[in-house]
Parts: C-alpha cells; sequence; structure tokens
C-alpha cells in the first residue's frame, strides 16, 4: 500500500468520523463544571435511572446492524468521499 492510497484511507475515517460526529451532536450532554478548582477530583454522580441517551445510542446500534441501513450509511460515506475528492481537484 502506497502513501497516496494510506491518505485516501485516513481522509475516508476522518470524514466518517466527522459524519458520526454531526449526526450524534445533540444526543450528549456535556459534563464539564468549570466551578471545580483544578487539581481537585469532585465526587462522582451515579445515576442508575434511565437515560434517554443510552435509548438513542441502542436504537442507533441497532439500526447500524440492519443490512439496509448499513449499506445507506455505507452508500453515503462514499457520496461524501467522492465530493471531497471532486472539490481537491477542481482546486488543486
Amino acid at each position: 500500500m502506497d502513501q497516496r492510497e494510506i491518505g485516501i484511507i485516513m481522509r475516508a475515517c476522518l470524514t466518517l468520523h466527522n459524519m458520526i460526529i454531526d449526526d450524534e451532536r445533540d444526543n450528549y450532554e456535556l459534563a464539564f463544571n468549570s466551578d471545580v478548582v483544578e487539581g481537585t477530583v469532585p465526587e462522582p454522580i451515579v445515576n442508575h435511572d434511565y437515560h434517554p441517551c443510552y435509548e438513542t445510542y441502542f436504537q442507533r446500534s441497532c439500526q447500524v446492524c440492519n443490512s439496509k441501513t448499513h449499506a445507506a450509511l455505507q452508500a453515503d460515506l462514499i457520496k461524501e468521499i467522492r465530493k471531497r475528492n471532486l472539490g481537491q481537484r477542481e482546486r488543486g
């Protein structure tokens, strides 16, 4: 595998990562408290109740295991990679 092929694979991975982040951005709550003084360790908050974030995660996991959804996501990724490659060629 030459350096060009590795670059294409790396860009595909980065594109897929960014697509996942964009899709899941609103599903996570930030757990950062800027009021905590640096160097101290806050007591963890453990919640054993229902949390909608987990339900969404499991639903999406099941969808990805579905062969039709998997194929659709794969096709979307291929379209995105081709679109970005064409854009780079036009600029370069």
